[in-house]
C-alpha cells in the first residue's frame, strides 16, 4: 500500500529533477516545473513518483492509497528542505512580528534596529555561560524530534 497521493497540484517544482544529490552554484538556479501534477509517496515516506496527473493516474490506477490529499491548485516543492539553523543565539525578534503585521518591510525593520543584526548584536554581547546553557537546551529540544 502506498502512503499518500497528492493531487490537484498546479505546479510541482522539482529541484532535483535529474537525480542530483545536491545542487551548487549555477546548477541551483535550474529547476523543472511540472504543470497539473500529482505525487505518489511510498510507505517509507519517500517520493516514489512525480509527474503529470494523467500519467500518475494511469500508472497507479490499481493502487489503494492510505490518504489522498489535494494541493488545491497550489505549488508544491517536494524535497526542498532549508535545514540550516542557528542554535546558538541570544535575544529574539518577536517584536518584529507586530511590525510585519502592520505592513513593515524587512528594510523598515532593519532601519528600526531589527532584523538579523538585532540577534547578532545580542549574541555578541551575550554572556558565554548563558549562550552555552541556551544552546544545550535547544539541542535537547531538537533531539526529542
Amino acid at each position: 500500500m502506498r502512503r499518500l497521493l497528492i493531487t490537484n497540484i498546479a505546479q510541482a517544482v522539482q529541484v532535483r529533477a535529474r537525480g542530483e544529490r545536491v545542487k551548487l552554484g549555477r546548477d541551483a538556479d535550474s529547476v523543472v516545473v511540472l504543470e497539473n501534477a500529482s505525487i505518489v509517496v511510498d510507505g517509507e515516506g519517500r517520493i516514489e513518483a512525480i509527474g503529470p496527473s494523467e500519467e500518475i493516474e494511469r500508472a497507479f490506477s490499481d493502487v489503494v492509497f492510505e490518504r489522498v490529499l489535494s494541493a488545491r491548485g497550489g505549488c508544491v516543492v517536494p524535497g526542498f528542505v532549508d535545514a540550516h539553523t542557528h542554535p546558538c543565539f541570544a535575544g529574539d525578534r518577536v517584536h518584529e512580528f507586530d511590525m510585519k503585521l502592520r505592513g513593515a518591510t524587512y528594510l523598515d525593520i532593519h532601519k528600526a534596529g531589527g532584523g538579523i543584526h538585532f540577534t547578532v548584536r545580542a549574541t555578541r554581547e551575550g554572556d558565554e555561560s548563558d549562550l552555552v546553557a541556551s544552546l544545550r537546551a535547544r539541542f535537547d529540544r531538537m533531539l526529542r524530534f
